[in-house]
């Protein structure tokens, strides 16, 4: 739930406008929290979850997120996004680091979590794919984020269909981040990982804030419904 007019100054300003009772912010937390709403600050953050929730079956997870990246900001500030949000940076297993190692160039990256495939990835895509696969067979790994993409036409499509191909072999989550104006893919490629049931965000942190809301709420439900078995 969006809820406008939670200050001073929102609620006078519903009041003029709508003549609607807008009431105290502390009352309106207090009613979501007794009801496991999950109340959103603005309109990004509502449609992020929603899109998580429209895309990520529900499936119990313990928020173990791995991060395959091209570019090393980005990686970094998802790792501090992970921690921020409550989720875990997933320990990747000694068989899974082994692989990554032989997979990778020896300078410019680093198989362990976050995994940066380097600027390489931008153009052997397989970088990328490979890791992506390697994540998703770990145990210790719940979801998986790819942050980058191809730079040619070839390397594009190549990129949008091995993540399509690994989702349809897995039930562990992923998620696409696809920076504004970073010309990684078109929107027709970005309807296509959509349309397939990956999500697709602007940044790290606002998927990984929607991702750490929706295992709130799932966690809740799973909760409720062990509690009225019993």
């Amino acid at each position: 739930m969006w809820k406008a007019g939670l200050t001073g100054a929102g609620s006078r300003a519903a009041a003029s406008h709508t003549g609607s009772m807008t009431g105290e912010g502390a009352l309106w937390k207090s009613l979501f929290r007794q009801f496991h709403v999950l109340d959103v600050y603005d309109i990004e953050e509502m449609l992020d979850l929603t899109s998580a929730f429209y895309h990520l079956a529900p499936r119990a997870t313990d928020g173990r997120v791995a991060i395959v990246s091209g570019p090393g900001g980005p990686a970094v500030t998802a790792s501090d996004a992970v921690e921020r949000n409550g989720l875990v940076m997933a320990a990747l297993g000694g068989t899974t680091l082994s692989r990554l190692k032989t997979l990778l160039p020896p300078t410019g990256t680093s198989p362990s979590n976050p995994v940066d495939v380097g600027l390489s990835g931008s153009f052997d895509i397989n970088l990328y794919l490979e890791s992506l696969d390697l994540c998703l067979s770990d145990p210790g790994v719940d979801a998986v984020m790819m942050i980058g993409g191809g730079r040619t036409a070839e390397a594009k499509t190549a990129y949008i269909d091995g993540i399509v191909a690994a989702r349809r072999q897995t039930e562990k989550h992923i998620i696409a981040i696809a920076y504004p104006g970073a010309g990684h893919v078109t929107p027709e490629e970005l309807a296509t990982l959509r349309q397939n049931g990956i999500p697709i965000f602007t940044t790290p942190e606002r998927a990984l804030r929607a991702y750490a809301r929706m295992l709130e709420y799932y966690r809740w439900r799973d909760w409720q419904e062990a509690h009225h078995e019993r």
